[in-house]
């Protein structure tokens, strides 16, 4: 038993400060957030989440793994020279969970201390603050599923929605021109959308079961204060006998990797996110690698994060510890396995390396561990802080020895044929990038040049480098040309909100539909829809909405999904028509773990398809510069049913202006069938009939 006052674990931890809180997007890297940050104490709440959250539809909270740690904690704080800084506190700071009300711990001077007389065998609970419990149970509760189409029809009245005549007489009026510009925050200002007031109550009603026996603990547990700290011999030292064999420590392992460790030349005052970093200057590296555990060729680093382990110090020639994989810590073995992305992905604890005597240890005796020859060698010139710690022969396996910790797609240097359909896998483990599917689509040959001399012809490319050279459009204020083909609107979108100068232009008129699909079917986009459609084992796909998008300039656009809950029958199709040479990657694929963010280049003679809930956003990138732009054509397609046609309709309603509401009415315009009776090529016939406008 501790009573209240009391001294609670071995004193005098190391608390390591975290220097830089520049680590992911969108200032760099490729996740919004990093496993191992959800344990460092932020110097503020959300010190190390600059990318926001916030998506359309939302995102549920509960498919974010390891949301976000300790990053919203409040109660403990480390201040130098009168100024907070964020932390790691490897030992009770890292291990303790939190409760409100069960909370045990008080945190003084170095130490930990009883808040209240805590028993044997009870767990210590810190209280990491009002918020933490807030956005925790938020987590809880949220649903890991995204809504279905049977939710949407079950929650929304379809009926609502307006027909073709209706909406063309709101498009007619100076209202259909709405002002959504929103003050664009500071690139400082941290992103979260936080639930309404009344969710502030939301109670864990589960009953914890905090106080174990004492043959539940030597069953199941682990002792990690069998070392101290020792003023005299400035060392950490056993706290009792040890034989040779037996365990020192246990250590359960955080995984990072090198890069999250340097600290680039940071611009603060910059005004947008990609110039905030200059990857060119490197500053330094964080303190927080010499405490870390590494292999000379490979990226991951381990970092322990048990008492006391962070003070063992160097001895090549009389070690008395050496560190093992914990053979008996559950899936260890199967973890072991994993790539190191994959490994770096895992929650916190799912690796556990123990430091075992090499012989008999006396109590007092300072453990002496051997880093390697390697932090040897660096401990003698001035960047010897910069170094990690050495694991021995053989611990790292041999598949983390030189692998890339960068996220990147499988089979990008295997060409397409037309109409191979191929998914999208990650190349470190194979597997896909989204439940709902992710592709790549060959088209054929010329597909893209024949789009751009269409789009040439018509105007529409000398359109978009006025559109992009001139403030021709306020953000979201949109406008009808005409062309040798119909009439096109163009619109600039979310320019104020987002931050880049994307414009759309989209078919206004019957006349412009008609010949913008056919030009698509000229080009070739049925061997993509024959592929999409055979694939999904569809009966039939109608192009629903088909646009182009353009752009000169993005740093910072917006996490959406075009396509959802349409019971897996719709998709949303990329097109390149124009693209610019040299170009960093284009467009930002959210995967399954929606932390991750993928960029990938687009392809001529290629489509992009991402099916149901296919989140993505553009990348950033910077042509104005240079002079160029990027024209890109997007086509919304599904299989549209009864069933799903007020879906499908609130979705391309929400494509404001969409003046094409009538398409939604039965019979259903086709432009594939399995039967081989309905195809895009054939709107090119003389006999093809225009869509009837649905007046009521």
């Amino acid at each position: 038993d501790v009573q209240i006052g009391g001294l609670v674990g071995p004193d005098k931890d190391v608390v390591v400060p975290i220097l830089d809180v520049y680590k992911t997007l969108p200032y760099r890297g490729q996740q919004r957030f990093l496993s191992w940050l959800g344990y460092i104490w932020p110097e503020e709440i959300d010190a190390f989440y600059h990318s926001t959250r916030s998506s359309f539809p939302k995102i549920p909270l509960s498919r974010y793994p390891n949301i976000e740690g300790l990053n919203s904690g409040t109660k403990l704080k480390w201040y130098f020279h009168g100024e907070a800084y964020s932390a790691f506190a490897p030992g009770i700071a890292s291990l303790s969970n939190s409760h409100e009300e069960l909370s045990n711990l008080a945190y003084h001077g170095g130490d930990f201390y009883a808040s209240e007389n805590i028993p044997t065998g009870s767990e210590l609970f810190l209280n990491y603050g009002w918020r933490w419990h807030h956005r925790n149970d938020l987590w809880k509760t949220v649903s890991p599923a995204y809504d279905t189409l049977d939710d949407y029809n079950r929650g929304y009245d379809f009926s609502t929605l307006p027909t073709e005549k209706e909406k063309r007489a709101q498009l007619d009026t100076a209202t259909s021109r709405r002002d959504w510009d929103v003050e664009r925050p500071s690139v400082r200002k941290i992103y979260y959308e936080e639930e309404e007031e009344e969710e502030d109550e939301l109670e864990d009603e589960e009953t914890l079961d905090h106080i174990k026996s004492l043959d539940w603990l030597e069953e199941h547990g682990v002792c990690v204060d069998q070392m101290q700290f020792s003023e005299e011999k400035d060392a950490v030292v056993a706290a009792r006998a040890f034989h040779k064999g037996q365990i020192v420590a246990p250590a359960p392992l955080l995984a990072l990797k090198r890069e999250d460790l340097v600290m680039y030349d940071v611009d603060e005052e910059a005004t947008k996110y990609s110039h905030s970093i200059d990857f060119d200057t490197i500053e330094g590296i964080e303190p927080l690698i010499g405490f870390c555990y590494g292999h000379p060729d490979s990226e991951l680093l381990l970092l322990p994060y048990s008492p006391m382990v962070t003070w063992i110090e160097h001895s090549s020639t009389s070690p008395n510890v050496k560190i093992e994989w914990a053979e008996d810590h559950p899936n260890n073995e199967e973890f072991l396995k994993l790539h190191p992305i994959d490994v770096m992905e895992l929650p916190g604890g799912s690796l556990r390396m123990n430091f075992v005597a090499l012989r008999d240890i006396a109590p007092g005796e300072p453990i002496l561990l051997d880093f390697g020859s390697a932090w040897e060698q660096a401990s003698d010139t001035e960047d010897g802080l910069d170094k990690e710690r050495g694991v021995p022969d053989g611990f790292f396996p041999q598949h983390w020895i030189g692998a890339s910790t960068k996220y990147e797609l499988a089979g990008l240097d295997e060409p397409l044929e037309p109409g191979e359909m191929r998914p999208m896998v990650w190349k470190h483990n194979g597997k896909p990038l989204m439940e709902k599917g992710a592709f790549r689509v060959g088209l054929p040959k010329g597909f893209t040049q024949s789009m751009y001399d269409y789009s040439e012809k018509l105007g529409i490319v000398e359109m978009y480098r006025n559109l992009l050279t001139k403030t021709v459009l306020e953000s979201d204020d949109w406008f009808v040309f005409n062309t040798t083909e119909g009439e096109f609107f163009a619109q600039r979108y979310m320019n104020t909100a987002w931050d880049f100068n994307m414009h759309y232009i989209s078919a206004w008129s019957e006349e412009a539909r008609r010949s913008y699909l056919g030009a698509m079917g000229k080009a070739g986009f049925d061997t993509c829809l024959e592929a999409v459609g055979k694939h999904y084992g569809l009966d039939n796909l109608t192009c629903f909405h088909s646009s182009y998008m353009g752009l000169s300039n993005c740093d910072n656009s917006f996490t959406h999904t075009d396509v959802y809950a349409t019971g897996d029958v719709g998709f949303n199709i990329f097109l390149p028509i124009l693209t610019v040479e040299g170009s960093k990657p284009e467009l930002d694929i959210i995967p399954d773990n929606p932390h991750v963010v993928l960029s990938v280049k687009y392809e001529h003679d290629t489509a992009i398809v991402l099916g149901d809930y296919g989140y993505h956003k553009t990348s950033p990138n910077d042509y104005d510069d240079i002079g160029k732009m990027r024209v890109v054509a997007g086509s919304y397609c599904a299989q549209i049913t009864s069933e799903n046609k007020g879906m499908i309709a609130h979705i391309y309603d929400g494509d404001d202006p969409a003046p094409f509401m009538g398409q939604f009415q039965e019979p259903f315009e086709l432009h594939w069938s399995k039967d081989g009776k309905h195809s895009l090529k054939g709107l090119w016939q003389d006999d093809w009939q225009p869509m009837k406008v649905a007046t009521e």
